[in-house]
C-alpha cells in the first residue's frame, strides 16, 4: 500500500501535467476497488478545479495585465506559469510573484515588451497592500545610539516594496486600472525608475527615488546596517548626503524600529 505522501506527490505531478497518469492508476487501484476510467475522471476534475482556481487568483492580482491581453490569452499565459511554477504556499494572494519573469521569457509576449513592467507594477501593489502600517519611531533615539558608536539596524515598515521599472508603465496602469475603456492609452517608453511603494493608512502610495536613495533604502529594508547601507549608496552616488537621508526616513515614517549589534545591546 502506498503511502498518502507518495500518492499526492504523483497526484499533483498529474495535475500539472508532469508526468502521465498511467503509474497514479495503478498506485490508486491497488488501494481500492476503483475503475480506471472513474479514476482518469477524478484526475480530470482535479485538474481542471487547480487550473481555474490558481488562473483566478493570477487575473486578481494582475487586472491591468489581464486587460491588456485579453482573457483567453492571459488564461493560456497562466496554464503554462500554473504548470511551471505551482503555489508552494496555500495563500494565494501570495501567488504569482515570478509571473512577471516569466512573461519577460514568453516567446509569445515578445511583442510587448513593457508587459513584465506592468505585471512587476501589480505585483508591488498587491503586495504592499497586504501589509498593515506600522507606529513610526521618532529619530531622538537613533541620533542617541549613533553618537554612542552602536552599530545600529533599522526596522522599515512591512509594507514597503522595492521596484526597478525599466518601462514608463505607471500612467498606462493607472488608465487602464479604471472600469472605462480608454480611448487611447499612453504607450510606455523606454526609461528607468526606482521606486518604493508603502502602504498608508488607506492606500498604497508609489515614490519615485534616486538611485543612491533606492540603494540606501532597500539595503537598510534588507538587513544592513546603517553604515553598510550608507556605503552602498555612496557606491551609486559620490554626493550621497546619510544625515538628509536619515531625516527623510523619518520625516516620511518609514521607521517603525531600531536593532543593535549584539556588541551594543
Amino acid at each position: 500500500m502506498s503511502s498518502l505522501d507518495c500518492i499526492q506527490g504523483r497526484l499533483s505531478d498529474v495535475v500539472l501535467g508532469r508526468k502521465e497518469p498511467a503509474g497514479l492508476t495503478e498506485t490508486i487501484q491497488d488501494d481500492a476497488v476503483i475503475g480506471n476510467k472513474a479514476i482518469q475522471d477524478r484526475i480530470a476534475v482535479y485538474r481542471d478545479t487547480t487550473l481555474l482556481t490558481l488562473t483566478a487568483a493570477l487575473k486578481a492580482t494582475f487586472p491591468v495585465t489581464v486587460r491588456l491581453v485579453d482573457d483567453r490569452f492571459f488564461a493560456y499565459l497562466a496554464d503554462g506559469f500554473i504548470r511551471s511554477n505551482p503555489p508552494s504556499e496555500p495563500r494565494l494572494t501570495h501567488y504569482g510573484a515570478a509571473l512577471p519573469d516569466y512573461i519577460a521569457r514568453f516567446p509569445a509576449c515578445r511583442e510587448y515588451r513593457y508587459l513584465a513592467d506592468v505585471a512587476r507594477l501589480e505585483w508591488a501593489f498587491a503586495q504592499a497592500a497586504l501589509e498593515r502600517a506600522c507606529g513610526a519611531l521618532e529619530p531622538q533615539v537613533l541620533f542617541k545610539l549613533l553618537k554612542e558608536g552602536a552599530d545600529v539596524r533599522l526596522l522599515l515598515q512591512p509594507s514597503l516594496q522595492f521596484l526597478v521599472l525599466r518601462w514608463s508603465v505607471l500612467p498606462l496602469w493607472e488608465e487602464l486600472r479604471e472600469p472605462a475603456d480608454p480611448s487611447a492609452p499612453p504607450v510606455p517608453l523606454r526609461e528607468t525608475t526606482y521606486n518604493i511603494l508603502k502602504r498608508d493608512a488607506r492606500n498604497v502610495r508609489l515614490q519615485k527615488q534616486g538611485r543612491a536613495t533606492f540603494a540606501f533604502r532597500h539595503a537598510l529594508a534588507h538587513g544592513y546596517s546603517i553604515e553598510q547601507s550608507a556605503r552602498v549608496a555612496l557606491n551609486r552616488d559620490r554626493f550621497f548626503d546619510l544625515a538628509v537621508e536619515l531625516l527623510d526616513l523619518f520625516g516620511e515614517g518609514l521607521v517603525t524600529g531600531i536593532s543593535l549589534n549584539a556588541n551594543h545591546q
